[in-house]
């Protein structure tokens, strides 16, 4: 991660592991937090899993019943803890974060 942070640009994705994103949000000049719906969340979880089954959408895994499974749970982990305590490490920090859960709100921001 210090190779990609140490770069002049740089964009990561993913909040899977708080110690590694704390040290990434740390040295951004913009955060932008995609808080989209838990329920919309379910819903592409599902979506992307039936397009990866029947070969519509590409996976860098093996579409598996059981990674399919974790999805939901890391939803879930991710909508009681994780998504709160990094909102928590945005505010406690004074980082340069916006919150947005659409591409509306994303456009609303930059135009």
């Amino acid at each position: 991660m210090d190779q990609i942070i140490s770069k002049k640009r740089w964009i990561i994705e993913g909040a899977h592991n708080l110690n590694w994103v704390s040290n990434s949000l740390k040295n951004a000049d913009l955060i932008i937090f995609l808080d989209t719906p838990y329920y919309t969340r379910i819903w592409r979880i599902t979506k992307r899993y039936l397009k990866q089954l029947i070969g519509v959408e590409s996976a860098n895994y093996a579409p598996t019943f059981k990674i399919f499974k974790n999805m939901f749970r890391w939803n879930h982990f991710f909508e009681k803890k994780s998504k709160a305590e990094i909102i928590k490490m945005f505010q406690q920090d004074k980082m340069n974060a916006i919150i947005v859960k659409d591409q509306k709100e994303l456009d609303q921001y930059f135009n």
